[in-house]
């Protein structure tokens, strides 16, 4: 049986994926560009670490919970998820749909900031996904830029984006709030910039909060920065809790008055306040870009 020495220095997994390179390593595990042996399509395996998976007994049966729920998101936007398994009873890894291109972290540090329209573009193909996902009782947890790919091969926008990583928040080792110091050395914890305030108590996360995570990420598309910064994560977190997001005029950004209300309205404080739906964000941020066509296809 495979072990986490076959894993790293053989070419095979499990008889029939042909580990072929390692294409990187995040808080989850390491990422593979692999093939099927047989039917030579080329996909990616994510490991999950073994540091990770530590002494949780539970894990590798809350992983396959996850990779079900995750494999039965069906949409254009959202990584396939094809194959789980587990190497020598305690390692899970997933096979996946591989993604050629770049992520919207990588789009955002190249070019800083988007206009309106291209802003919407990228997000209406986001919140498809994410939405097919809500549709299903499925809440992602981490959204952020670096979950977020935009493939290379695609003939438009729409069908290029392609979102990654739903279900393993949840089957992180530990939640959130505590994982500070692990997440300090290792990136366990995800993604401060992007979490909601409710992620950083005890209330669990619901689809509003994948909201607000859009919403940072729509801010930042805009603003060419994410709106709460800090020097430390109790000092992000404090932003995220207690301090309105920046007003775009008081970043010399010029931005018409109703697309930051749209923004603005993702990033509510309390979820009963926030937008409530992918297709509330999508519509209110299109009437406030394209103001002059509401109502002409009613």
């Amino acid at each position: 049986m495979p072990t986490i020495h076959t894993i790293a220095g053989e070419p095979v997994l499990e008889g029939k994926y042909h580990l072929e390179c390692r294409l990187g390593q995040g808080g989850m595990g390491l990422v593979y560009k692999a093939r099927h042996a047989y039917l030579k399509t080329q996909l990616a395996i994510k490991i999950i670490l073994p540091d990770l998976v530590g002494n949780d007994p539970q894990l590798v049966t809350r992983f396959r919970q996850e990779a079900l729920a995750a494999a039965a998101i069906r949409h254009q936007n959202v990584v396939a998820v094809t194959d789980y398994g587990v190497v020598n009873g305690s390692l899970p890894f997933l096979v996946m749909e591989y993604v050629e291109g770049e992520s919207l972290h990588d789009l955002l540090a190249r070019e800083k900031s988007l206009s309106p329209e291209r802003a919407l573009e990228l997000m209406t193909a986001i919140c498809a996904g994410v939405g097919a996902a809500h549709h299903q009782g499925i809440v992602h947890r981490d959204l952020k830029p670096l979950n977020v790919m935009i493939c290379s091969d695609k003939p438009s926008l729409s069908q290029a984006v392609k979102i990654l990583d739903f279900g393993l928040a949840k089957i992180k080792s530990g939640e959130l709030l505590g994982s500070f110091v692990q997440a300090q050395t290792t990136g366990l914890m995800g993604s401060p910039y992007y979490m909601a305030p409710e992620q950083w108590a005890d209330d669990e996360p619901d689809s509003r909060s994948d909201l607000y995570s859009l919403g940072v990420m729509l801010y930042q598309m805009l603003a060419g920065d994410v709106p709460f910064k800090g020097s430390s994560i109790p000092a992000i977190m404090k932003k995220h809790v207690s301090d309105p997001a920046p007003r775009f005029i008081e970043l010399g950004i010029d931005i018409a008055p109703e697309i930051e209300a749209a923004v603005l309205h993702t990033l509510q404080k309390e979820k009963e306040q926030r937008t409530s739906s992918v297709e509330e964000l999508i519509t209110e941020l299109r009437e406030a870009i394209y103001p002059s066509a509401i109502g002409i296809h009613t």
